[in-house]
């Protein structure tokens, strides 16, 4: 098989590109564009700036064992424009979230919201982080599937909760007792 000088080129930069890549992988070097997800400060404990209990990533299922037993939004399910069918739960208090009955916003740090998809195995958790994402209120995003699979994140939401970024970016109203 006999090569052009021009696809010998390509060739050749092609290999040396993803020799650059792998290298750069290789040595922890990681050019990409950072989202709010890189952003936040790792919990390494010998790290001055990262505080004690600080969430260090985003919403894994197991931050919300008991979910079922935090406050429900809703009586009914909700028909959510993206998710159909869903049971929105809080961890927080009817009291601290809406003292005088109407929800008050914005919701305090450390508010976690879980959307529970009806008829499917999509669970959607928000999670406010003090200093996460300025822009977006501080919420952190992220949508798990079938085997704990991650179905989306961040900016997959922020399309979608822009739509409600005077309630917070939560769209659920809390229905009475």
């Amino acid at each position: 098989m006999i090569l052009t000088k021009r696809t010998t080129i390509i060739i050749i930069a092609i290999l040396v590109l993803v020799s650059l890549i792998v290298g750069c992988k290789k040595s922890g070097q990681d050019n990409t564009t950072k989202t709010p997800s890189d952003r936040q400060k790792s919990a390494d404990p010998k790290d001055p700036d990262t505080k004690k209990g600080e969430p260090s990533g985003p919403p894994a299922l197991s931050d919300i064992k008991g979910y079922k037993n935090w406050l429900k939004m809703n009586r009914k399910p909700v028909d959510g424009r993206t998710h159909g069918l869903a049971n929105i739960y809080i961890n927080q208090t009817r009291t601290k979230i809406a003292p005088d009955g109407k929800l008050k916003f914005p919701f305090p740090d450390g508010t976690v919201i879980v959307k529970e998809v009806l008829k499917s195995d999509l669970v959607a958790i928000m999670r406010k982080v003090k200093g996460f994402d300025p822009d977006h209120n501080d919420w952190q995003w992220i949508e798990y599937g079938a085997g704990e699979s991650v179905a989306g994140k961040d900016g997959d939401c922020w399309s979608c909760h822009g739509g409600a970024s005077d309630r917070d970016y939560v769209f659920t109203k809390l229905d009475s007792p």
